[in-house]
């Protein structure tokens, strides 16, 4: 009996239990889970499989299961920048920041992936110091992510909304303004800009000090 299950953007729906009449996934997660599952017992020592299959259980939303995965990767092949993103991601849901920012920044200094890879790594770096209040840090990420392959209007967006946090509004505008010239009808970055504009914005708080 082989149980898999049921995901929907990221939710967890439901357990299903395939008997041996019937094996076929029924739907793109579990057929994802299946062979994920299938490629890491044929070889657990993979780490390669071991980190697809850390992403789908992810995907699905069991991650205490993607954690667990992650980790054993990233001891399988300590030098593989996505199995530490992977497993930063998966600690960034379990709601632990801090070791989550941890890892994803360990996983953007590392070598051997493309531009993009490492833009994404920045940002959801950013995204999470953006969270801890930690607004310095964040600009410092958005702006090593900006550093990798074509700017992004949502990343733009992102940094405005940052200088905006941290009380540079003059700052915040320029970004805001250079995302809707990217995305001319960019609705959270034209809502932004207005409010700055208007003076509408909430008073920024202090910035919490840094994790030693």
């Amino acid at each position: 009996m082989v149980i898999a299950v049921v995901g929907t953007g990221g939710a967890i729906i439901r357990h299903v239990a395939f008997d041996d009449k019937d094996t076929t996934p029924r739907t793109e997660s579990e057929r994802a889970l299946l062979l994920a599952v299938q490629a890491v017992k044929a070889d657990p020592d993979d780490s390669r499989a071991r980190i697809k299959l850390a992403a789908v259980y992810l995907d699905i939303g069991r991650i205490n299961t993607a954690v667990g995965e992650a980790q054993i990767a990233t001891k399988l092949a300590p030098d593989d920048a996505e199995a530490f993103y992977i497993l930063g991601l998966a600690n960034k849901e379990k709601g632990n920041l801090t070791e989550a920012a941890r890892t994803l920044e360990k996983a953007a200094k590392m070598e051997g992936k493309l531009a993009p890879f490492y833009q994404t790594c920045w940002a959801e770096l950013a995204r999470i110091y953006l969270k801890q209040e930690k607004y310095k840090q964040a600009i410092k990420a958005y702006d090593s992510a900006l550093g990798f392959g074509p700017e992004s209007a949502p990343l733009l967006y992102e940094m405005g909304r940052a200088y905006e946090k941290s009380g540079d509004k003059a700052k915040a505008i320029v970004y805001f303004e250079e995302a809707l010239q990217f995305v001319p009808d960019y609705k959270e970055a034209q809502d932004a800009l207005a409010k700055v504009k208007n003076g509408k914005t909430t008073a920024a708080k202090p910035e919490k000090p840094a994790a030693k």
